[in-house]
């Protein structure tokens, strides 16, 4: 495999669409923010550093035309890369969130016209454009600054959203159901934890919601706690559940979802985590926790209305544990959870007990 030669690419007049993938790997080496760079402008950690970090201010929401934005690259050298330079990458008015996708966008294109730096032209006007020319991978930061400032305001109403009710003693958990430490991992917006900030106002959580903090509990205990054992299902499980509990004298039972979590259970002394709406069993809309846990034969229920285990909701996990041993021997116990004093709080309480009980270690 031949390697990449400048001489014969850059500024040749090429389309960089057109491009073998060597010069691609040569374009992204170009573009890749520095590992040095990043550790010290971008946040890492957990949300609510996300939210408290301190972020260049971005120059209005205006597009501009290609004309311009290729205006911002220059066939100068790039100046070397010193303190002040990352300083002045903190604190100097960075483009317009769209501007600065469109930067990017035409970025790797520049890069093989032959363009070897970037500078700050919006900020021409105060004379600030020409100072330095920063390495094109500022390019990369601007997008990835801006793909943050998206997320971010979306987490910043959370943020004081629950800075409001922690000084409230009506919920004196209420905040760490929120996961404001969890960890935020690579900034994508389609991440689940990214859709978190859907929990702010006193509306009611829907399926989706409760689903979306399952799979943050199961990514905890799988990847942070090594529960290879433990199986956190959907807010579905239990109206299938249901479903073929009501059902039994009509079919037999084969529900492939739920022989393997029975399966899970009590041929591999596993543990069950789920979030349960009592609309499906006793046209109740209130959501509750449960946890069966197959090592200790307990199955745990709690209501933060304090309301006694449903019989329908009790026959159906009994019958089910049935069809995977002669003769169950599980105890319902009781699992400890905040009394709810409104009519709107009872998922994020529930969840609250769930993410203390299984991953203390981290936290």
């Amino acid at each position: 495999m031949s390697q990449f030669d400048p001489s014969e690419w850059l500024g040749k007049g090429k389309i960089y669409k057109d491009t073998p993938p060597k010069v691609q790997r040569a374009a992204n080496a170009a573009l890749l923010i520095p590992d040095t760079i990043r550790n010290q402008l971008i946040p890492k950690g957990s949300l609510h550093d996300l939210c408290t970090f301190t972020m260049p201010i971005f120059q209005g929401k205006t597009s501009l035309q290609d004309n311009i934005i290729i205006q911002f690259f220059s066939t100068h050298k790039p100046d070397v890369v010193s303190d002040h330079t990352i300083s002045q990458l903190c604190y100097l008015t960075m483009p317009a969130t769209s501007a600065s996708h469109q930067i990017y966008k035409l970025a790797h294109q520049a890069w093989l016209d032959g363009m070897q730096s970037i500078c700050y032209v919006h900020l021409a006007d105060n004379g600030s454009s020409t100072v330095i020319h920063f390495p094109l991978f500022v390019a990369a930061l601007w997008k990835e600054f801006a793909e943050i400032q998206t997320i971010r305001s979306q987490w910043q109403k959370l943020s004081e959203y629950v800075a409001k009710h922690m000084h409230q003693p009506k919920y004196p958990e209420l905040h760490e159901g929120y996961a404001m430490d969890q960890s935020i991992g690579i900034l994508q917006d389609d991440m689940p934890v990214h859709h978190l900030y859907r929990m702010v106002g006193d509306g009611w959580w829907s399926s989706s919601l409760v689903n979306i903090q399952l799979s943050l509990l199961a990514e905890r205990a799988r990847d942070r706690l090594g529960l290879s054992n433990v199986r956190v299902e959907l807010c579905e499980f239990t109206n299938v559940l249901v479903s073929q509990y009501k059902a039994r004298d009509r079919q037999s039972y084969q529900h492939p979802w739920l022989c393997g979590v029975g399966d899970t259970i009590i041929n591999e002394r596993g543990t069950l985590v789920t979030g349960v709406n009592l609309g499906k069993v006793n046209d109740n809309p209130h959501w509750v926790p449960l946890v069966i846990n197959g090592e200790t034969g307990q199955a745990h229920y709690g209501d933060s209305l304090c309301e006694d285990l449903p019989p329908t909701l009790q026959h159906c996990i009994d019958w089910w544990l049935a069809q995977h041993t002669p003769s169950p021997s599980h105890l319902w116990a009781e699992l400890p959870i905040t009394v709810q004093l409104d009519s709107n709080n009872c998922a994020v309480l529930w969840w609250t007990r769930l993410r203390i009980m299984w991953t203390p270690a981290a936290d």
